[in-house]
């Protein structure tokens, strides 16, 4: 849990501290207070994490027009039954190149093409069939790039398309899915592959 609290505080404190420092100490563009034009906060949420019954939510910050660092965070707590359950909390902080400069009546607004880099931190418990899956010792962890498209649907809202790649390496316990399983084995892996499908409805100001 401390772990948990750790992650969490240091991907929220430095958006907060800039939120609350005085109007000289950072641009005006980073605290989204810049004109109603040129919004520096986006909030969104991944419809394709609600599919899979994931609860996800991400914060995006604008450094200046053409870049913006944010993470969207997903958890998931359900259990579906005896032999299935998902139980993941994960973190992808990226930072964002936007190469255009907004669309035509939305002044700088950060829209239309971007590419990112990005980070994956996740732990999990997973249940599937006869084996149930815990991470062992630390999160899974990875890296990757992004490819997105964000297009303006009213002054402020927004949808969001996106797509990445990278590679994730995990070292995880099995054991067998049964009432306090014993543990079969300890593994590690490395995957190479998709790791960020979004399609977002977002809000910016």
């Amino acid at each position: 849990m401390e772990r948990l609290i750790a992650v969490a505080a240091g991907v929220v404190f430095p958006i907060a501290v800039a939120l609350a420092a005085p109007e000289g100490d950072i641009p005006e563009l980073l605290r989204g207070k810049a004109s109603a034009e040129k919004p520096g906060i986006t909030i969104s949420t991944n419809a394709v994490g609600w599919g899979f019954a994931v609860i996800n939510a991400r914060i995006d910050v604008a450094l200046s027009e053409r870049i913006s660092i944010g993470t969207p965070v997903y958890y998931s707590p359900w259990f579906a039954g005896d032999r299935h359950a998902v139980r993941v909390l994960g973190f992808q902080p990226e930072v964002r190149w936007w190469p255009g400069r907004g669309v035509s009546g939305a002044g700088e607004r950060q829209t239309g093409h971007f590419l990112g880099a990005h980070a994956t931190v996740a732990w999990y418990n997973v249940k599937w069939g006869d084996m149930r899956y815990q991470d062992r010792g630390r999160p899974a962890l990875g890296a990757g790039v992004s490819y997105g498209y964000r297009l303006m649907l009213a002054e402020r809202w927004g949808m969001e398309f996106t797509l990445g790649a990278g590679v994730v390496n995990t070292r995880y316990d099995r054991f067998y899915n049964t009432k306090n399983g014993r543990l079969a084995d300890t593994r590690q892996t490395t995957y190479f592959g998709i790791d960020n499908l979004g399609i977002s409805l977002s809000y910016s100001w």
